[in-house]
């Protein structure tokens, strides 16, 4: 039997039906963004900074302490909601991978897998990750997708999405949870509402996860794709766009912003 007084069961009830209402309105987001390319640069991404932030801001104190125990710094403080993809396209066009540098204003400026840690918070240091070619079979893999997904095993943006608020339990499901929507939709990103199987190989041990480079392995993707685009393989951009805007905004120094020396200079 519930012991909580009415009030506060209504209160929750009440709550609970407010979030489930954004869901639905990030839901429909997230389906429109599956097949939108900008019809201006002709480019789309799986990289959605408003989704991101949307989940950041409804996460509660306590599993905020555990996502920077992770290695993922201060998500509740992430303030950039809009990819321009217009931008992003000039920076890709102008990106050496060779070089891993950036002509930016006439400038060819260094880009390097610190820059997530000055930019982001992501963690540059600890334990090198990298995800496999393919998908390999792994019986722990399995157990642990019908864990997250229930019976269907359905790998969805929206399952995710929801552990990450409502799980009860933060030392796994939330973290398991929280590591693959972060990586799947912000991060490492493939496809929009796409969940990368190979992501899942990253999760099996949550201790050793830790203290995994995150900074390396979101760098290492963001080439990878960057390179697929320019040899013409594709108009899907996946990796981290949010941190190439982010990163030209940090070279322009926008007057508007005023950076904390103590924080990460996360953007708008």
């Amino acid at each position: 039997m519930d012991d909580k007084p009415e009030y506060a069961r209504n209160s929750e009830s009440t709550k609970r039906a407010c979030h489930e209402a954004v869901f639905h309105l990030e839901e429909k987001h997230i389906e429109k963004r599956k097949n939108d390319v900008d019809r201006d640069c002709g480019i789309s991404t799986g990289c959605d900074p408003k989704a991101f932030k949307a989940v950041a801001s409804r996460i509660s104190n306590e599993k905020v302490f555990l996502i920077q125990e992770l290695g993922f710094g201060h998500v509740q403080q992430f303030r950039c909601s809009e990819l321009n993809l217009s931008l992003c396209k000039m920076l890709l066009d102008n990106f050496s991978v060779e070089k891993c540098t950036i002509k930016i204003q006439g400038r060819n400026l260094t880009v390097a897998e610190k820059d997530f840690d000055r930019l982001m918070g992501l963690r540059c240091r600890g334990t090198e990750v990298s995800l496999p070619k393919s998908v390999i079979h792994d019986p722990e893999v399995a157990d642990l997708q019908g864990i997250i997904w229930g019976v269907d095993k359905e790998m969805s943006i929206d399952r995710l999405r929801r552990n990450v608020v409502f799980s009860d339990d933060p030392d796994n499901l939330f973290v398991v949870s929280f590591v693959l929507f972060a990586l799947a939709i912000m991060y490492c990103p493939s496809r929009a509402g796409y969940v990368d199987p190979r992501l899942l190989l990253l999760v099996k041990d949550r201790k050793r996860m830790r203290s995994y480079h995150w900074g390396r392995l979101a760098f290492r993707k963001l080439l990878e794709e960057v390179k697929l685009y320019q040899n013409n393989k594709t108009d899907h951009i996946g990796g981290c766009l949010v941190f190439l805007q982010l990163f030209y905004l940090s070279v322009i120094g926008e007057k508007m912003f005023i950076i904390p020396k103590s924080v990460p200079p996360v953007m708008t």
